[in-house]
């Protein structure tokens, strides 16, 4: 049908839908055929190089050993060490600790990362501190392997710790640190430079603590860029006059993520202190829940410093994430640190 005229030399016609169904759609050339085909080859082919340039780099991301709690006495109290640091495990929570410890200490941690105790996937530390007159220094080691059983290639990430710290006055330590990480996923590797800085404040018995953690470290593999995961921690503690156990509590945020962290942790001294049960708590602001942690320290044998003659104690620390269950969090570590 015909409509009324819009202009007296305008007609619309209107065409019914089901009459333009049945028109049959004009044959294509052969140049559209051949350009229709070439566009969905170039649409699948850029979907395909997306999706394994993705997987690329999950799988390169070497990083994130950054983010695992190291330490089997600090990893008991959730983390919460950056106002407690009072032993050699300060090294990867704040320097500033290097500057008020006074004794030789050393410690390793193993975890493992796969569904037994003993793994091809794990999870290792070290620590170690020497005091000097002035100043403390320590060094620390993270290793984090990720190989799987029979995998054939590497799969590794490797981190080393230098930092110093000093005291400024009677009540406040500063402290600096530099790590170098390297990370080895199959062909492709990279290696990055960071750096760490960490204040105390001492108000006996309660310290408050700062750090700053994994500033301007860039991994380049070539055909991208990962940020290291910078840490801002604020903490305070309390320790308890009489065993000198603590009681902490820590706000995290990690600038690569939303949100924040909240942790934790308490450690009570019981039997001679000879026996420590520690335990802690872990929530991520605006999740649904937290992650409990229990742990104990078991004191193995004490003796005197031969150049302080201060008491010292051989522990054997170990700790699990009750929410986690089963073996996948546990941590073991045996550790020589002043009592």
């Amino acid at each position: 049908m015909k409509s009324s005229s819009l202009h007296e030399n305008t007609v619309v016609e209107f065409i019914p839908v089901r009459r333009l169904r049945n028109q049959a759609a004009p044959e294509a050339t052969g140049t559209e055929r051949w350009v229709r085909r070439a566009g969905r080859r170039t649409c699948f082919s850029l979907a395909l190089l997306l999706c394994l340039g993705l997987a690329e780099h999950a799988a390169g991301s070497g990083s994130s050993i950054l983010l695992l709690t190291p330490g089997g006495r600090a990893g008991a109290l959730a983390g919460a060490f950056a106002a407690v640091s009072d032993d050699a495990q300060a090294i990867f929570y704040n320097p500033a600790g290097m500057g008020l410890i006074s004794d030789p200490e050393a410690g390793v941690m193993y975890m493992s990362r796969g569904p037994s105790l003993i793994s091809k996937r794990h999870f290792l530390t070290a620590d170690v501190f020497f005091p000097t007159e002035n100043y403390g220094i320590g060094g620390g080691l993270l290793y984090e392997n990720r190989a799987d059983e029979g995998a054939n290639g590497s799969s590794y990430t490797l981190c080393g710790t230098l930092a110093s710290g000093s005291k400024l006055g009677g009540r406040i330590a500063f402290g600096v640190g530099a790590k170098y990480l390297r990370n080895v996923e199959q062909s492709r590797e990279a290696s990055v430079v960071g750096g760490d800085l960490g204040l105390l404040l001492n108000f006996s018995p309660v310290v408050l603590g700062f750090s700053m953690q994994n500033w301007e470290g860039v991994l380049d593999y070539g055909a991208w860029e990962e940020e290291l995961p910078g840490i801002v921690r604020f903490s305070i503690a309390y320790f308890e006059p009489a065993s000198g156990s603590p009681i902490a509590v820590e706000y995290r945020r990690v600038d690569r993520e939303e949100g924040s962290t909240l942790a934790a942790g308490v450690e009570i001294p019981t039997v001679e202190r000879k026996f420590y049960l520690r335990t802690g708590y872990i929530r991520e602001t605006g999740s649904g829940g937290g992650s409990f942690l229990l742990g104990f320290g078991l004191r193995l044998m004490e003796q005197a410093d031969a150049s302080t003659n201060h008491p010292i104690g051989y522990e054997l620390n170990v700790y699990d994430n009750l929410s986690a269950g089963g073996l996948r969090d546990l941590r073991i570590e045996l550790r020589r640190r002043r009592l």
